[in-house]
Parts: C-alpha cells; structure tokens; sequence
C-alpha cells in the first residue's frame, strides 16, 4: 500500500511545507554565536543552502505524481525560453521603472559600468548573501521545485499564493535573531511581520512569472 497519496493536495502542500523547513533548518544546522552577517556564518549558511539546491529537486521529483520532464516542469526548458526571459524582465523593469529613471537622469546608473564596483561587491560577503546566494537559492527552491509540486492539484491562481505564503513565513526566522541580538520581542515581531508581507507579495508576483511564462 502506497503511504503517500502523491496526487492528494494535503500531500502536496505537506511536502512543501517540510521543503520549507528543511530550507530554513540547513541555515541552523551550525553552531556559532556569531551574527549572520559574520563571514563564517556567511559562508556556513551559503554552503547549506546550496545543498539544499542540491536536494531539492530530488524531493520535487518524489513528490509529482508525474516526474516526467520535471525539469522543464521546474522552469528549465528550450520551449518558450525568450517569452520565459523577456516577460518577467520588462514586468519587473516597469515594477522598478521609477528608480531606474532617477538612477539614469542622475548618473548613477554609470557606477555599474565600473569594474572596481563589481570587484568590491564580489568581495563583500553580504552583497553575495543578499544579491546572489539568498535570491539564487530562494527562488530555485520556492519556485522551480515547489510549484510544480503545488500546480499537479491546485489552480495557477492558487499555488501563486499558497507558496508565497510558505516564502513569507520562512522569513519568520528572522525574529529569532533579532531578539538573540538584543531586539525587543515586540520590535522584532513588527519587523518580521513587515518582512513577511513583503516577501509575500513579492513571491507571489515572483510565483505568477513562473505560471505565465510557462508554455503550457
């Protein structure tokens, strides 16, 4: 008898639930006292994660009840691959249109074509954190390996919220470190509700490229 009923919603929204905190566990698998953003933290916490790249396919796989061309079911496809490309790019370059018009009026958008700018951000730890690793990282998890799980039973429109909200609260671990660094409980819970909001919206706008530029 089959323990898991792999096209059972219940299933389905479970293992994402267990892919969620299996993500967020790998970023405390080690133990330091050290902040987040000391380098060796940085560089323990990168490391967990991309096993967990690494790994997270493997449990997409288990978890679809047709695995077959899982990868083009996760986003990695020839078909459709400039409307993939193109679309979320002017979407989200409208989304940003008013910084990026202020960036260029102002000249500041020429410190990107400085090599010494991306020399001095490759550099930085932090930058790659937040600019490589976490987006990197994030987006291959809760997107290309956990909707397609969700999209085998429920509608597009819902798996773009259901996810997201499990993005949301993966955030929520955040609160933890910011009491342990002296934050209020009170500040800390305004803070991480704010950033849950955020990462919410923005990974069900994030989820809605994924549904829209798929090809079917």
């Amino acid at each position: 008898m089959e323990l898991i009923n792999h096209n059972s919603c219940f299933s389905s929204v479970l293992a994402c639930v267990f892919l969620t905190i299996c993500y967020v566990g790998s970023l405390y698998v080690w133990r330091s006292k050290e902040s987040r953003d000391h380098p060796s933290t940085i560089k323990k916490r990168c490391f967990s994660v991309f096993v967990m790249m690494l790994l997270a396919p493997i449990f997409t796989q288990y978890f679809l009840s047709d695995p077959s061309d899982i990868y083009e079911k996760m986003g990695l496809r020839e078909t459709a691959l400039f409307k993939a490309l193109l679309l979320p790019l002017l979407l989200t370059a409208t989304l940003f249109l008013g910084p990026l018009t202020m960036q260029f009026f102002s000249g500041g958008w020429w410190i990107y074509l400085e090599p010494m700018f991306w020399i001095s951000c490759w550099q930085d730890l932090v930058w790659v954190r937040n600019h490589i690793m976490a987006p990197l990282s994030e987006e291959w998890v809760f997107r290309a390996c956990m909707m397609p799980i969700l999209l085998q039973c429920l509608s597009p429109m819902t798996a773009v919220f259901v996810g997201p909200i499990l993005f949301g609260i993966a955030h929520f671990h955040h609160m933890l470190e910011q009491i342990k660094g002296g934050c209020e409980v009170k500040t800390a819970l305004i803070i991480s509700s704010f950033q849950f909001t955020y990462t919410t919206i923005f990974g069900a706008y994030s989820s809605y490229l994924f549904v829209i530029s798929s090809p079917r």
